[in-house]
């Protein structure tokens, strides 16, 4: 029975199109699980198996055969008919259905009808993505830099950014120090994942520092220069074991919780964290923490399954709070903010007092982030790391510290001298896009891919450096898979943004059951980038 679906799916569902326009989630539908008498009230677009196009935009009823309602159809080679009229849907027809929650003009359901038939191909790695959700490649926009012949991943944007009222700036170190070179830069953006990314503004950035020194992204979003590369003399997990081999240098031995403190997890909130000793010179004023680290795919889990999967056909209206209500958006972004990231802390005589707070970078790329830490006038300062256990892979921590102020780096705002698609053609309304920090945006869908180039400045003298950092803001919404509609993971739990104890437990006990299962199968389900081989 699961290769016939599959086979509809791949036969009906390469009719998917874009709703371009913010807040929109896209649903693949088994037909025959949809919920009986369901009322659904959201403008919605169907794709049938024969291509064609029915688009309910004051949303449909459900039967126990069909689906009906007012509505519009768009049949393939054939005139759009812009009048309603009663549409009657045998669910054996369906292939997809697309909901999209925010209402449209006339003109923009028959643009949004009319685009190419075959936007993207649903191959058979998103069909399984249809049928095992978490273990599916996604959480935000991958960007990849040409080197030499190959494009290599370099960075996630704005990962943490899981709805419109959440969107946020970001910031990503591409390349540095750079040379001057006869060939652009050229970086690539897409979307590898069944999600739909929003991106309100995207700029490179030159940053000139001096030479034999390095600059990174701080936790605010700023460069922070390094000159020193430091390890701590000491570092301690919550456990008190001797972690510091872990993470004294790049390789591929990584610090990741234990699994018996994610145990803990399971009798309610409880943190993890690696204590560091670092010496510095009574002239320090402030010491400079540089971690490379990306999370695992526990938070991932946690959106997926927790959140969206467990509330089944109801995630529909779970979306729409986090992008239409601003104080339930926030709830869930405080309660995020206490279970993400990690919380940065620094003794004094009285205790540990905050010192920061590092966003979660993804799971996708490992990134280099600092953050800056009041030495107290100790020689001798200690730093915890605080986060949720085995939600990090840390793989190096490193050090410097400031004498006197800061010293300050230049930073250069520089404008893309081209944006092509991946049929090589040349779009300047996507560089428009993506200018400003306004209420437009580039709106990338599955397989989809964007080429941008620009021309980073020569070092002036030999005593400068310049590194490329792009500026990125932006969010995304996950796709809804049709079996969170039609069939919980858990029927045993539903998602409660006050039941943050019930939730913990649940992740734990998934995480510790499907880590293995899904460490394995992340990176082998990304969605292929249309017109590449």
């Amino acid at each position: 029975m699961r290769r016939i679906i599959g086979c509809l799916l791949l036969i009906g569902l390469g009719s998917l199109g874009a709703c371009y326009f913010p807040n929109k989630n896209l649903e693949a539908v088994r037909p025959d699980k949809l919920e009986k008498g369901k009322t659904i009230p959201t403008p919605t677009k169907v794709h049938l198996r024969d291509g064609t196009i029915i688009l309910f935009q004051s949303g449909f009823v459900a039967t126990e055969a069909v689906i009906k309602g007012e509505g519009r159809r768009f049949e393939l080679g054939q005139p759009s008919k812009a009048n309603l009229e009663a549409i009657e849907v045998p669910l054996d027809r369906i292939a997809a259905m697309t909901y999209c929650k925010d209402y449209v003009t006339t003109g923009g359901w028959v643009g949004t009808a009319i685009l190419d038939a075959t936007s993207w191909p649903l191959t058979a790695l998103s069909v399984y993505c249809l049928f095992c959700p978490k273990c599916c490649f996604g959480s935000c926009p991958t960007v990849y830099v040409r080197d030499n012949d190959e494009f290599k991943l370099t960075a996630e944007l704005f990962s943490f950014s899981v709805g419109s009222l959440m969107e946020s700036d970001d910031l990503d170190l591409l390349a540095g120090p750079v040379g001057s070179s006869d060939r652009p830069f050229e970086m690539r953006v897409t979307n590898e994942a069944l999600e739909s990314h929003f991106i309100n503004y995207l700029r490179p950035e030159a940053v000139v520092h001096p030479r034999k020194t390095l600059v990174y992204p701080d936790a605010m979003g700023q460069p922070m220069l390094f000159r020193r590369f430091l390890s701590p003399e000491d570092v301690r997990n919550s456990q008190g074991e001797d972690v510091r081999e872990s993470v004294s240098q790049v390789d591929q031995r990584l610090y990741r919780s234990p699994r018996s403190l994610v145990e803990r997890l399971k009798d309610g909130p409880f943190f993890d964290y690696l204590d560091l000793k670092m010496k510095v010179p009574a002239s320090a004023t402030s010491v400079k923490l540089l971690l490379r680290m990306r999370n695992t795919l526990l938070t991932t889990l946690l959106f997926y399954d927790m959140v969206l999967g467990s509330q089944g056909l109801d995630a529909l209206a779970w979306t729409e709070r986090m992008n239409t209500d601003p104080s339930y958006a926030g709830r869930f972004w405080s309660l995020y903010r206490l279970f993400s990231g990690i919380r940065v802390k620094v003794r004094t005589d009285t205790g540990w007092v905050a010192a920061g707070l590092v966003h979660d970078p993804g799971p996708i790329a490992f990134k280099r982030l600092a953050v800056r830490v009041p030495t107290f006038g100790r020689e001798e300062v200690e730093v915890r790391l605080e986060f949720v256990p085995d939600n990090f892979m840390i793989d190096a921590v490193s050090f410097d510290y400031d004498e006197g102020p800061a010293v300050d780096v230049a930073v250069h705002p520089l404008e893309f001298d081209q944006v092509t698609d991946v049929e090589g053609r040349l779009r300047p309304d996507i560089q428009a896009l993506v200018a400003d920090k306004d209420d437009r945006y580039l709106d990338v869908e599955p397989g989809q891919a964007y080429r941008f180039v620009f021309d980073p400045p020569a070092p002036r003298s030999d005593e400068e450096e310049v590194s490329v950092f792009i500026a990125s803001r932006g969010y995304y919404n996950e796709w809804l898979r049709g079996t969170w509609l039609t069939s919980r993971p858990d029927p045993g739990y539903r998602f409660d943004l006050g039941d943050v104890g019930g939730t913990l437990r649940r992740l734990a006990e998934s995480w510790l059951s499907s880590k293995e299962m899904l460490e394995e199968r992340f990176f082998k389900t990304r969605i292929p980038i249309r017109g590449e081989r």
